[in-house]
């Protein structure tokens, strides 16, 4: 099985899409090899199915679990790709080259993940992980060690990439966070409107019973004038609960960011 060590954008469309794209950089337009490659794509999946069926993973050499990483690559399988390649790099007998590749391929593994996350924050963890990786391909690759060709233009190329996505991610959340305090606001002001309007119907039920208790002291409308005098203190305390809030909104900001990261870019 063929290295991954593409950028992530060659398989952003998906592996047919970049098989195609490559046929026809390479050849021009040849129905007879794009047929051939989706016969081998096929091919491969089954094998890897069939493999999987036979062999429990822990069987695998480190050599076939990188490759089955590379595999679930190519399935968008993503999860399974990660910890295949995190089981490889705790092995004892992968080598320094291995090592690299899965590094490398870690950080294309967890920027395909993210691509898929469904929130902005769950997108900006993945992408702080797939930095995390590209970095120490580079912080190997300064000090020396070997590895394919162009490899550490690449890995240059993707963590630009990855910084780029991060800003986005960021930029995603703070929309959020900002539409969620516009939300907030909102609700404290219907609820504001609403206990005035209830304050108001309480003060007109008091009033009408304190002048109905005087024109007729033979009635006893205690029970009636209690219950309007505990629904006031339960308003009295929802009205503090809102204040509360607004104070909470108007705080300045605190220093530094608000988005839960897992590492720095």
């Amino acid at each position: 099985m063929k290295e991954y060590w593409k950028s992530p954008l060659v398989y952003s469309s998906g592996v047919l899409a970049g098989a195609i794209i490559l046929v026809l950089f390479w050849t021009g337009w040849n129905w007879q090899q794009e047929n051939e490659l989706q016969e081998q794509m096929l091919q491969a999946n089954f094998d890897l199915e069939k493999h999987l069926e036979t062999r429990s993973q822990n069987e695998f050499s480190i050599e076939e679990s990188y490759n089955l990483a590379s595999a679930y690559y190519h399935q968008e399988k993503f999860d399974e790709g990660i910890e295949t390649l995190k089981h490889v790099l705790s092995s004892e007998e992968v080598s320094s080259l291995l090592s690299l590749k899965s590094l490398y391929n870690l950080g294309n593994q967890f920027y395909r993940r993210a691509e898929k996350a469904e929130t902005p924050q769950e997108a900006l963890d993945l992408y702080l992980q797939s930095a995390r990786y590209y970095r120490d391909v580079l912080e190997l690759l300064i000090h020396g060690e070997t590895a394919p060709q162009n490899i550490l233009e690449q890995t240059r190329d993707n963590l630009a990439l990855v910084k780029k996505r991060v800003k986005i991610a960021k930029s995603q959340i703070g929309e959020l966070e900002k539409k969620e305090s516009n939300q907030e606001e909102e609700n404290l002001y219907q609820l504001l409107v609403e206990l005035l309007e209830e304050e108001q119907a309480v003060e007109q039920k008091l009033s009408s019973l304190r002048k109905l208790q005087i024109e007729n002291p033979q009635l006893s409308l205690s029970d009636e004038l209690q219950q309007l005098l505990t629904k006031r203190d339960e308003n009295f305390q929802k009205l503090a609960g809102v204040e509360k809030k607004v104070e909470e909104l108007l705080a300045p900001p605190s220093t530094g960011s608000n988005l839960k990261t897992s590492g720095k870019i």
